[in-house]
């Protein structure tokens, strides 16, 4: 088969998007850990509900019609010292097999930074995988290392012998008392520990575009007290055939409470008869510190890399020890 090389590159249109979405869902689907759907409401969720604004996306287009490749920046409103940050993450990076090899991703990626330029953007960051993150590389992104993540098997034989399995995950509907929802933000303490460091912005709104309102995944939270302090841990249930995770996606609150936190997740945890908890060790909280005493072990997870746009920013944000990295900014966790 003769590859068409006359391919436009250029922002996609209203039309475009059953393409797009088309495209991703077939690409990405068979080596994914979840059984995730892209339909209409994923996208719409993603792209046009996003509380932080209008996202970037570049397709690749032949007979200005077929969608053969795209190239999405999500838009994301970070916070450092007090400034905002004006971010985007780099995400749904895809090409169609019969045009790949031929500089889509280069070309795609380039008028997505150029459109990122016009809105005053400080900085791009992603989680590439091992194929992507070459291509990224070259293109002048910075790789800051892996996240770390702390993992607890509460069934380890079952654990074990899971990794055998390519059964797709599906999210578990939480019990009414978990699960999060905006009557229970008046719980939530909307505060990041660690204002030193990047982090999210946090807000109501954010809470409830990114956790009550997914088209996908199912939340819930447990929130506790000490000493006048609180915390609160959002986390997501997801199960295969063999086994049932727990995959905790945000920490809010005081670093006082991680302790008894983690220790009513766990109660939580058996009581839905999780298998396995995982964690992100978000930078503000001395997960890895304290909670391998409880059985936590240190897993080395998922590339970490970013591409500064302004001088200033770039002074702190190429360094991972400057970021507050957490589940909740993966749309996919």
């Amino acid at each position: 088969m003769t590859v068409r090389t006359d391919v436009t590159i250029a922002q996609i249109t209203k039309q475009d998007i059953p393409g797009a979405i088309d495209l991703v869902q077939r690409v990405f689907s068979p080596q994914e850990h979840f059984g995730f759907k892209r339909d209409r409401a994923w996208w719409k969720w993603k792209y046009e509900s996003n509380i932080f604004g209008e996202p970037i996306i570049i397709g690749a287009k032949v007979d200005d019609e077929e969608i053969v490749g795209l190239r999405a920046f999500w838009p994301w409103e970070l916070v450092h010292r007090g400034r905002l940050l004006k971010a985007y993450q780099s995400v749904e990076t895809v090409v169609d097999s019969r045009y790949r090899g031929i500089g889509l991703f280069r070309r795609m990626n380039e008028a997505a930074l150029d459109a990122s330029r016009n809105f005053c953007t400080d900085l791009i960051f992603n989680f590439p995988n091992k194929y992507s993150i070459g291509g990224y590389l070259k293109q002048g992104w910075v790789f800051l290392g892996k996240l770390e993540w702390s993992v607890k098997p509460l069934k380890p034989v079952k654990a074990l012998f899971s990794l055998m399995s390519k059964t797709k995950f599906m999210p578990v509907d939480m019990p009414e008392k978990m699960k999060i929802s905006r009557a229970r933000f008046n719980e939530l303490p909307i505060q990041k520990n660690g204002t030193d460091l990047i982090h999210t912005s946090l807000s109501e709104e954010f809470l409830s575009w990114r956790y009550v309102n997914h088209p996908f995944f199912r939340y819930g939270i447990v929130t506790v007290s000490l000493s006048g302090e609180s915390m609160a841990v959002i986390f997501s249930i997801n199960e295969s055939e063999y086994i049932r995770e727990m995959i905790v996606t945000d920490l809010i609150g005081s670093p006082l409470c991680l302790k008894k936190a983690f220790d009513r997740l766990v109660q939580t945890a058996k009581s839905l008869d999780v298998d396995i908890i995982a964690a992100i060790n978000e930078r503000a909280y001395p997960i890895k510190k304290e909670l391998w005493k409880y059985g936590f072990l240190p897993v080395k997870r998922k590339n970490f890399t970013a591409f500064a746009l302004d001088p200033q920013t770039r002074s702190f944000a190429l360094d991972i020890r400057n970021w507050n990295l957490s589940g909740g900014m993966h749309d996919a966790l």
